[in-house]
């Protein structure tokens, strides 16, 4: 009797991309896509379909039993579709403010979630075969992001009447900026992935807000 083999991906957060090992196909070669995941199932390393919430079924089934496949190499790659929250900030942004005549240090940090809108060009973005942890999303976002984020500042701060002591007004406008100019970065688009949502607080270091507090008296 034939071994039954399942392949199905280990339920990890962490994990946004996850390669089964490559198996030959037979008829006992079973399948499980939990609810949050997509599965691309590759033949001989080329993508022949997607599959989606399914339990146990045959992948010889899946690809309309069609025997050409059987004996050939098959391998999953299982895409999580729930994004973890990244955290981000960047601080001592320098601005100065001619309008108000005010010199200060600005930061932000929040959180931010990503979505894969492009599944094959995000898988196709990393090594064929190898795992996507969100730390590999990091190290190629994140930079990218930080300066996005101070730009915003630079640009939002630098040119606006609004007080010192009242930025957090800015905050809506600001991550508004930090997301349309991230979603239109290359990198961003290159990878498949857009912001799904992001949060934001703005914050000045308080020998900033000492010393504009003196200056105006």
């Amino acid at each position: 009797m034939a071994k039954k083999i399942i392949l199905e991906p280990i339920i990890d957060e962490n994990l946004i991309v996850q390669f089964s090992e490559s198996v030959e196909l037979t008829k006992d070669v079973y399948l499980t896509v939990p609810r949050q995941y997509k599965a691309y199932i590759y033949i001989d390393e080329k993508l022949e379909l997607i599959a989606k919430n399914t339990a146990k079924n045959k992948v010889f089934e899946l690809l309309a039993k069609e025997k050409s496949y059987l004996k050939k190499q098959v391998r999953v790659a299982f895409v999580n579709t729930l994004f973890p929250r990244i955290l981000w900030g960047v601080g001592d942004v320098q601005v100065k403010n001619d309008k108000l005549k005010q010199s200060y240090r600005v930061g932000v940090n929040g959180e931010c979630v990503f979505e894969v809108v492009n599944d094959r060009a995000f898988i196709n973005s990393f090594k064929f075969g190898t795992s996507i942890s969100i730390d590999d999303i990091k190290k190629r976002i994140l930079s990218s992001l930080q300066m996005t984020a101070a730009d915003a500042l630079s640009s939002i701060f630098a040119d606006t009447d609004v007080s010192v002591f009242e930025m957090t007004s800015k905050t809506e406008e600001m991550r508004d900026e930090i997301v349309n100019k991230v979603n239109a970065e290359n990198l961003i688009k290159d990878l498949g992935i857009t912001v799904n949502s992001l949060t934001a607080k703005i914050f000045i270091p308080e020998e900033d807000l000492i010393k504009i507090k003196n200056a105006i008296g």
